[in-house]
């Protein structure tokens, strides 16, 4: 057997492989029920489309890309735009590219996932698409068709970011209380609450000096009041990647907990939550350092009598 034939037997063998698994992907992700927001539903849905399409054409590494992508919004669990550094990109589409990330990113910060639901999902999806169709760069009209798709989502999520919302109707005179019976007992007063922030060294998810003395404080706090519900959550700025980020914000939130654990809170009381660089305390452009968004928060509820 000569190697051209040996060759293209390697090759089919292949193809036949990689496309059996992406068929699997592709029905699995056809069958998962979404469980979490509007917003997770949408892009299940988005990313479902866009899987079949490219399975429809065989290209089934990005068939299986779309399709991870549905299978993970569907659960509930955080999906973001791709990054700018995840396909090898013509490098004049890269500044295009950044700018609807960073556009599209911003407007999800500002609470899109919530205000356009539908609006937001369709545009990360049309982003992911437009970065997929760009990176193979040969069918211009597949390209349009997504950064079209693109547009048109994001204007509907800017306009939705900037509608005002609409003022309350005056209520009508309410009509005179019967008789009192008898006096109604007052209403139990609402457990107190408190937040303390915890601040990181960059790229560190070790507790410094001045973080250990605002766990101290917690610790106080949640002693005087008798805590019940302790939650702590990671966030990182924007510098890196978010995937990275997302690792590095679960680490902080670790971090803490473990402390306040090691203090005498009751594991069974503290519930740790991560948000990478989605997020901040302060808006900025991505890939730019702020302190104040390298944090871990604690939030404490106030023991229930």
């Amino acid at each position: 057997m000569n190697s051209r034939i040996r060759a293209f037997i390697v090759v089919g063998s292949l193809a036949v492989l990689v496309g059996g698994c992406g068929w699997s992907k592709v029905q699995t992700m056809k069958e998962v029920q979404p469980s979490g927001t509007k917003f997770d539903t949408a892009l299940h849905g988005g990313y479902v489309k866009v899987a079949e399409l490219e399975a429809a054409e065989e290209d089934w590494r990005d068939a299986v890309t779309f399709a991870e992508r549905a299978i993970t919004a569907a659960s509930g669990k955080p999906v973001y735009a791709e990054a700018i550094e995840a396909r090898d990109l013509p490098k004049d589409k890269m500044k295009e590219l950044l700018r609807a990330r960073n556009r599209l990113v911003s407007a999800l910060i500002r609470n899109g996932r919530k205000k356009a639901p539908g609006d937001a999902a369709h545009a990360q999806v049309m982003f992911d698409c437009w970065m997929q169709e760009q990176e193979e760069n040969h069918q211009p009209k597949d390209i349009k068709r997504c950064r079209a798709g693109f547009e048109e989502a994001m204007a509907k999520v800017d306009a939705a970011l900037k509608r005002k919302p609409k003022p309350k109707a005056k209520r009508k005179p309410a009509p005179k209380p019967a008789p009192k019976i008898a006096a109604r007992p007052a209403p139990k007063p609402k457990p107190a609450t408190a937040s303390f922030i915890v601040y990181f060294d960059f790229d560190k998810a070790k507790i410094t000096s001045d973080g250990r003395a605002v766990i101290d404080k917690a610790l106080g706090w949640a002693k005087d009041k008798g805590a019940s519900v302790v939650t702590v959550t990671g966030h990182t700025d924007r510098a890196g990647t978010n995937a990275y980020n997302m690792k590095l914000s679960q680490k902080r939130a670790k971090a803490v907990a473990d402390a306040l654990i090691r203090s005498g809170i009751g594991a069974g009381a503290v519930k740790t939550r991560a948000f990478g660089e989605e997020n901040p305390a302060v808006a900025t452009a991505d890939g730019k350092r702020e302190a104040r968004n390298r944090r871990g928060e604690i939030n404490l509820v106030e023991q229930a009598e």
